[in-house]
C-alpha cells in the first residue's frame, strides 16, 4: 500500500488511469469496444473487484471507492473549475 504503480511512458499511464476510471463508472461487460479495451488493459495492471464495477458513474461515486476522502468529488470538481477559469 502506498507504493503506487509506475509506467514506461505517459500514454500508458493515461490509458491505465482512464481505463480504471471507466471500470468504476461502467458495470462489468458494458461500454464500447474501445472502453472495454481500456478497462481490460488497466485491470491487468491492477485488478478491481467486480463489486466495485459500475459503482461510480459520477464523481460522487468515487468517494469511498477510488478515493477514501469523502470530499474527493468536491475537491476534483473545484480543481477542474480552476483550470477552466485559467484556460
Amino acid at each position: 500500500p502506498g507504493a503506487g504503480i509506475s509506467f514506461s511512458n505517459w500514454d500508458k499511464a493515461v490509458d491505465a488511469h482512464v481505463g480504471r476510471l471507466l471500470a468504476y463508472a461502467l458495470p462489468k461487460d458494458e461500454g464500447t469496444e474501445t472502453q472495454r479495451t481500456l478497462i481490460d488493459r488497466a485491470l491487468k495492471v491492477r485488478p478491481l473487484p467486480d463489486d466495485r464495477r459500475g459503482r461510480a458513474p459520477t464523481l460522487k461515486g468515487l468517494a469511498g471507492t477510488w478515493a477514501m476522502d469523502p470530499r474527493y468529488a468536491d475537491k476534483i470538481s473545484g480543481i477542474a473549475n480552476e483550470i477552466r477559469q485559467r484556460a
